[in-house]
């Protein structure tokens, strides 16, 4: 999987992938061009163990936070994410 025409990028939700991931996700994250983008707070989102929600891109000036409650409410097995990128 390649960004063949270089075109901007942001990949977010449920992915599971990280710097520690096997082989086969790092060249997918390495053959699209993307990085993580880590939220200032780095709170959980998968009910409020862990933090499989998470955001990549190619852009500069991609911030997030996670919106808490949807868990706590019911309303989700997961807590929201705000997304803010640049135009």
């Amino acid at each position: 999987l390649q960004n063949r025409n270089n075109n901007n990028l942001i990949v977010f939700g449920d992915t599971n992938v990280t710097e520690y991931s096997d082989e086969i996700s790092q060249n997918l994250l390495n053959g699209i061009g993307i990085k993580e983008i880590l939220d200032s707070d780095y709170k959980m989102t998968f009910r409020e163990i862990r933090k499989p929600d998470r955001v990549f891109s190619n852009m500069n000036g991609i911030e997030f936070t996670v919106i808490s409650g949807y868990f706590k409410n019911s309303l989700s097995d997961h807590d929201a994410l705000n997304i803010t990128y640049p135009k």
